[in-house]
């Protein structure tokens, strides 16, 4: 991403129409996020029931997935991805919100400082 614009907020990434196709009822923006959801998802082979699954498959704790879907974007090894997601669980059950978690993981992958 680049900082182009005056409040210094990134443009966003350009995907193909494929992507916006396989998420037609959505936003672009809204599609971009369940994308990389998505990827944490199958990256951490997470099944119905498990912490970003439901027992119906619909996602929950979606911001901490998409975060760690952005990391394996970002070019972040696939043990890198797993390591932040076992720590995300670990800081879940300990009684962290899941936007602190989604914080943390952000400001970890932006600015490479864990």
């Amino acid at each position: 991403m680049e900082a182009a614009t005056e409040n210094k907020r990134g443009r966003p990434r350009i995907y193909g129409e494929m992507l916006y196709a396989i998420y037609s009822d959505k936003e672009k923006r809204v599609a971009q996020n369940s994308y990389y959801a998505g990827i944490a998802i199958q990256l951490m082979q997470q099944q119905p029931g498990d912490f970003f699954v439901t027992e119906k498959g619909n996602f929950r704790r979606k911001g901490i997935a998409e975060q760690i879907g952005r990391m394996s974007a970002d070019g972040y090894t696939e043990a890198d991805c797993k390591k932040v997601a076992e720590m995300a669980i670990d800081l879940y059950k300990r009684g962290l919100t899941t936007k602190a978690i989604e914080r943390w993981i952000r400001e970890g992958r932006t600015t490479n400082e864990w």
